[in-house]
C-alpha cells in the first residue's frame, strides 16, 4: 500500500510532496523530503493560508503488475454441456 501526497503547485500543475506507506510495524507513515516540505509551507504562506490540503493518490510503482479486478478472474462457464438421460 503506497500513496502519493500531491497538490497543485504555483504553476497549476500537480506536484508530489511526499508519500504514505505502511512501515515495518504495519502502521501508516507519512514521509516528506525536507526541501519539498519547505516549498509546501512557503506556498501556503504565500497564499495567506494556515492549512495545506493535499490529495492522496494510489502510487502505481514502476515494475509492478497492475492489480487484478474481480472481473479479470471470472470466466463464463460453458453451458453447452449435455447430460444424457
Amino acid at each position: 500500500m503506497n500513496y502519493k501526497l500531491s497538490r497543485k503547485n504555483k504553476d497549476g500543475k500537480w506536484w508530489t510532496y511526499g508519500g504514505i506507506k505502511k512501515n515495518q510495524w504495519d502502521n501508516l507513515q507519512a514521509s516528506f523530503k525536507l526541501s519539498s516540505l519547505k516549498e509546501l509551507v512557503e506556498l501556503a504562506e504565500g497564499e495567506g493560508k494556515e492549512w495545506v490540503n493535499l490529495s492522496m493518490f494510489e502510487d502505481e510503482a514502476k515494475g509492478e503488475a497492475p492489480r487484478a479486478t474481480p472481473s479479470d478472474n471470472y470466466h463464463t462457464p460453458d453451458l453447452q454441456d449435455e447430460i444424457p438421460f
